[in-house]
């Protein structure tokens, strides 16, 4: 498909749904990060930093939703922590890795619920189209 029928598409439908009365959704994310990798511990769900965001949604009608998004995270490890023979002694030449990542995160997209299926039962499914952009701003730091 071109581009221009793409947009052309998306703002009819946003042009007929702008007399719809609009509806809000706000959300919080939050929770722990850990990283499995060469650094480090190897435990698979040991958080040992968090991460926290916000999540805005404007509904213009049950079918075209609007959504915003911002989120923190900060990701570090460091080979001392580790619990294991190699990692936690220094690799056997006195080395310890470490590093510490910051990241910013925003997004903006549109949604888009075509229909929904087995509407009627306890567990509705609804596919749904998601379309937008997303910046991504991080800070690294990695140390011997």
């Amino acid at each position: 498909m071109n581009l221009r029928v793409i947009t052309s598409i998306i703002t009819l439908l946003l042009f007929f749904t702008v007399n719809a009365q609009k509806t809000y959704d706000l959300g919080l994310y939050l929770g722990g990060t850990n990283y499995v990798g060469e650094i480090g511990n190897k435990s698979y769900l040991a958080p040992n930093s968090g991460f926290f965001g916000v999540l805005g949604k404007l509904n213009f009608n049950e079918k075209i939703a609007l959504r915003g998004s911002f989120i923190y995270m900060n990701l570090h490890d460091n080979d001392r922590d580790a619990k294991d023979n190699f990692r936690g002694n220094g690799r056997g030449k006195n080395l310890y890795y470490s590093f510490d990542n910051s990241n910013l995160e925003g997004t903006i997209a549109l949604e888009y619920t075509p229909f929904q299926l087995f509407s009627d039962s306890a567990l509705p499914i609804s596919p749904y189209v998601y379309a937008g952009f997303s910046v991504l701003y991080g800070v690294n730091y990695i140390t011997r």
